[in-house]
């Protein structure tokens, strides 16, 4: 039932709560690109409060292009495929790599293509005959955008490479830092020990691992990399800027150090067991989301630069959300969390303040004075709203703008809190 007291409130008594509201509540308007037919939006609760978002995970490397340092068939040249054979003999059948006929090519555009492990597509470098020694060959990931990568997933056609090495660049290509190292002798190649530990004081610290790296199978082999897998603070994410660093990257680079043979490379034997050492792969994964901070549902193009970015919410800009809006910083960015989405606050102008803010209360800590306002509160409806959209905590003390006709009809004499309101009256803080 309504009460009739509600109804036959003045009109500038309501204009007035619906203003203390939603500034003590301070309501974050929803703001970015997001379509209006789009709801819920993920970023808000069904209550209209702000929310910790994230896009959808994806393979980042999905379509992307990929620059290889070496390809097959640039110019005709000859490639042996190795297998065993049923007797446990080495077999080879030899063909022509020629980029200039798309059933002879290996271009690295089948690196990131659609994996169909019916119709295996394969980039393959050149041979180690045509190089005389190949090393360092390297294929790099542009992302063009932040993103935070669980995973780097390679599946090979020729046997996986003796020693080679991720790395991540957060900068768009400026810088490099190791991601993780694979080796055959990870003190040789790398000066890394192969069974390092990562502690919570180098959480950011690539290791090099024997796995993976032996010849065979000669082909079919998956090498994968977990970004987090024994990482100290993996469990506790959100709160590890260490790691949220170390996940974050604009471009992979892959950098293959030395093949994997069976020994007769070597000058003097014949052009199949040259022509079969190579390095090939089929799929080059990457699996992550578009880094947004916690403040963005999805990334889309910006029609300005036709850049990826963030469609970002909670008041938040930039590319990847890491800043707040212009007028929207009354207190510092923050990433959001699965607790707080830290949505940016409007900053307001004096004039704004006194005009949507109570101008005649003030926030104190203390439970004493809280204790009192709120039995003064018991009979004003309105200063009950206004208490708890503060919280709890704080005390609401009187100054000297508050309307007469809103106190309470007590005993000044027998209601000491009047004593409150009559000191604030004249100025007088308590």
């Amino acid at each position: 039932m309504v009460s009739t007291t509600s109804i036959l409130l003045p009109l500038g008594l309501v204009a007035y709560l619906v203003c203390v509201s939603s500034v003590a509540g301070r309501r974050y308007p929803r703001t970015g690109l997001m379509s209006r037919d789009v709801s819920p939006n993920p970023c808000y609760t069904m209550d209209d409060q702000p929310a910790e978002c994230r896009p959808d995970f994806e393979n980042a490397a999905l379509g992307r292009a990929v620059e290889a340092s070496s390809t097959c068939g640039l110019e005709p040249e000859n490639y042996c495929k190795s297998t065993i054979g049923k007797g446990g003999n080495m077999i080879r059948n030899c063909f022509v790599c020629d980029a200039r006929n798309p059933k002879f090519s290996f271009p690295a555009a089948y690196l990131t293509d659609v994996h169909n492990p019916s119709n295996v597509t394969c980039w393959m470098s050149k041979t180690y005959d045509s190089v005389q020694y190949l090393s360092n060959v390297t294929l790099r990931l542009k992302l063009n955008k932040k993103y935070e990568l669980t995973y780097v997933s390679l599946e090979f056609c020729s046997a996986r490479p003796d020693s080679m090495a991720i790395y991540k660049s957060d900068d768009y290509g400026r810088t490099w830092k190791a991601f993780q190292y694979y080796s055959n002798d990870c003190r040789a190649m790398y000066n890394k020990s192969s069974r390092g530990v990562v502690t919570k004081a180098n959480e950011q610290e690539a290791l090099c691992t024997q796995a993976f790296s032996k010849i065979d199978p000669l082909s079919g082999a998956r090498v994968a990399f977990s970004t987090l897998e024994g990482r100290p603070s993996s469990a506790n994410f959100d709160k590890s800027p260490a790691l949220q660093d170390w996940m974050t990257a604009t471009d992979i680079k892959l950098v293959f150090n030395k093949l994997n043979t069976l020994g007769d490379e070597g000058r003097g034997t014949d052009d199949a067991g040259q022509n079969s050492y190579y390095y090939s792969l089929s799929d080059f994964a990457v699996g992550g989301r578009c880094k947004c901070n916690g403040h963005a549902s999805r990334c889309v193009r910006r029609k300005k630069d036709g850049k990826q970015a963030c469609d970002c919410q909670h008041n938040t800009a930039g590319r990847d959300c890491e800043t707040c809006m212009p007028f929207f910083q009354d207190r510092p960015w923050r990433r959001a969390t699965k607790d707080e989405a830290h949505g940016c606050v409007e900053v307001l102008s004096e004039q704004q303040q006194n005009a949507t803010l109570p101008s005649y209360y003030e926030r104190k800590i203390g439970r004493r004075n809280e204790q009192l306002v709120q039995r003064i509160s018991r009979g004003n409806h309105q200063v009950v709203l206004l208490t708890t959209k503060l919280g709890i905590g704080h005390s609401l003390i009187a100054s000297q703008s508050l309307p007469r006709p809103l106190l309470p009809q007590t005993d000044k004499a027998a209601d000491p809190a009047n004593k409150v309101l009559e000191h604030s009256a004249r100025g007088t803080r308590v």
